[in-house]
């Protein structure tokens, strides 16, 4: 039979109907192996938002909370008239933050500007040991260690007047700053010199020695060190005999930081 130009066969009698039980059968099939295949991506979604929530929680802020140790005050010594034999007093720092340092379009126009930088700090300090190449070594270990936004000591007790001049000269130093610290003043160094001896920052060769030392914070029942790298101790005399007395204790604050390691708000 021919309707119109398309040609139709008619089915006969012998032609068997569509399976339509058996494409139902093969579309629940289909169905049972998307279910089944979908399963375990399922459940580690369930996982992730429910059983492990709190345990991803806690992991989110031991990363971004962190706890910054604040110097503490070391002790006077005084004779037995009550006359202080051993005083406090303000000391310098000049050191650098990474992340404040001035940044080009290029790495070469950086590591230029960045390294001109180096050189006239080192002029500048004019102390032994610290060169343009030492404050580079400093500070690319301070990257490294993803703690771009700390300070890094590149010299320390610095005479007062060239801490002003570089403190001046900052305002076109980008990521320089001057930092006062604690240090110790002898009125009778003269004559009691070799009696009270001195302080000095930690010997490399005994600095694991030192961080061993430890204690337990009242507040938050955390082991806390005592001596931080760069922390001073009493060398010789009663400076050293007295250590434990007069080095205080520490205080700390909970910074939060974002991922790059900025401080947000102190907690």
């Amino acid at each position: 039979m021919i309707f119109g130009e398309l040609p139709i066969t008619r089915r006969s009698k012998q032609t068997p109907p569509p399976d339509r039980r058996g494409g139902q059968i093969r579309l629940i099939i289909l169905m049972v192996l998307i279910v089944v295949s979908f399963s375990p991506v399922t459940y580690q979604l369930y996982q992730l938002q429910g059983e492990r929530q709190a345990e991803f929680r806690n992991r989110i802020v031991r990363r971004s909370e962190q706890d910054r140790s604040l110097p503490a005050t070391r002790g006077l010594i005084y004779d037995r008239s009550g006359q202080a034999l051993v005083r406090n007093a303000p000391a310098y720092q000049i050191a650098i933050i990474p992340a404040s340092m001035v940044s080009r379009d290029t790495n070469i126009q950086t590591r230029v500007e960045q390294t001109a930088l180096y050189n006239r700090l080192a002029q500048m300090i004019n102390q032994p040991g610290v060169t343009a190449g030492e404050i580079y070594t400093r500070v690319l270990k301070q990257i490294e260690q993803n703690q771009p936004y700390d300070p890094v000591v590149i010299a320390d007790n610095v005479p007062r007047d060239i801490a002003l001049s570089v403190q001046e000269q900052s305002l076109f130093m980008r990521g320089v700053v001057v930092q006062k610290v604690g240090s110790r003043f002898y009125p009778y160094k003269d004559l009691l010199g070799n009696m009270l001896g001195y302080t000095a920052r930690i010997p490399a060769g005994k600095l694991p020695e030192y961080q061993k030392q430890v204690y337990t914070d009242t507040n938050s029942s955390k082991l806390r060190r005592i001596y931080e790298d760069d922390d001073r101790v009493g060398v010789l005399g009663l400076e050293r005999r007295v250590e434990s007395f007069v080095r205080g204790v520490k205080g700390y604050q909970t910074e939060e930081r974002d991922a790059s390691g900025e401080v947000r708000r102190i907690l």
